[in-house]
């Protein structure tokens, strides 16, 4: 609903109807309702674990990024669960980089990343060439 939000949004906004902006603006404030929730989890951990908390994390940061490219400024990537979540995903994975920490009836890899999880916090957040295994 957020992702559609903001690309109908977009969509609007070339053709000049009035709203779009207020749908832009909608989007974002609900993605900051989101990272305000995430502001209380300082481990930067998921709920859902590794392998589920992939889907998560994979909307979230791809979320991130295109409100950080609409709005021009780092307001959406500066925030302490992207910092942290770095660590959640570093020290989960298992020596040799292809498997996860399986916890309980879940999978020993992610659904979805690391890939492009790690490319957003390198590149916007963390900015030390470390996320880039």
């Amino acid at each position: 609903i957020l992702l559609a939000l903001h690309v109908a949004g977009g969509i609007c906004k070339l053709h000049d109807v009035e709203g779009a902006k207020q749908w832009y603006q909608q989007s974002a404030a609900i993605f900051q309702r989101t990272m305000d929730i995430l502001r209380l989890v300082v481990d930067g951990s998921l709920n859902e674990g590794v392998t589920y908390g992939s889907y998560t994390s994979r909307a979230i940061t791809q979320f991130a990024f295109l409100l950080n490219r609409r709005s021009k400024t780092a307001e959406f990537v500066q925030h302490p669960w992207f910092e942290k979540h770095f660590d959640f995903l570093k020290y989960t994975i298992l020596p040799g980089y292809r498997e996860t920490v399986g916890i309980a009836d879940s999978s020993p890899t992610w659904f979805y990343g690391p890939e492009s999880q790690l490319h957003f916090l390198d590149r916007f957040v963390l900015n030390t060439g470390e996320a880039n295994w």
